[in-house]
């Protein structure tokens, strides 16, 4: 399938989001993955270009992100995690459902989970990520 102008395209990525070396493109399917993986790691208001990208992830100073919004140092609650993380999931380019989304967290090692399919227009595919509390 060639390569459309509004298809995705980023540098590979392992499954710890960590670059590939020798550096490699990734588009497609792919690229989604590594987007909505990437969107799910980064904590908002981290990244000061656009501070409310990302996952509400913990509570911030300033308000960017608030107590009730934030997911990390709150009782664990699966249905507060996906009304919190659809939409950010959705958000990515190229996502046009989350088909499956799972949440568990591991209290012995203060440690979340979070695992999902999306539906795209390259098919679905799953993303998992982790986030210790």
């Amino acid at each position: 399938m060639a390569l459309r102008s509004t298809d995705p395209v980023v540098f590979a990525r392992d499954a710890n989001n960590d670059l590939i070396i020798p550096l490699r493109k990734a588009s497609g399917l792919e690229a989604i993955v590594i987007l909505v993986r990437t969107v799910l790691l980064l904590w908002r208001d981290e990244w000061f270009l656009n501070r409310g990208i990302g996952t509400p992830w913990i509570e911030t100073e300033d308000g960017v992100v608030s107590e009730l919004d934030a997911i990390l140092g709150q009782p664990y609650d699966a249905a507060k995690i996906e009304r919190a993380l659809r939409p950010v999931i959705l958000g990515v380019p190229g996502v046009t459902d989350v088909v499956q989304f799972r949440s568990s967290f591991d209290a012995e090692n203060r440690e979340l989970s979070v695992s999902c399919v999306v539906r795209t227009a390259f098919g679905d595919a799953a993303v998992a990520v982790g986030q210790a509390a």
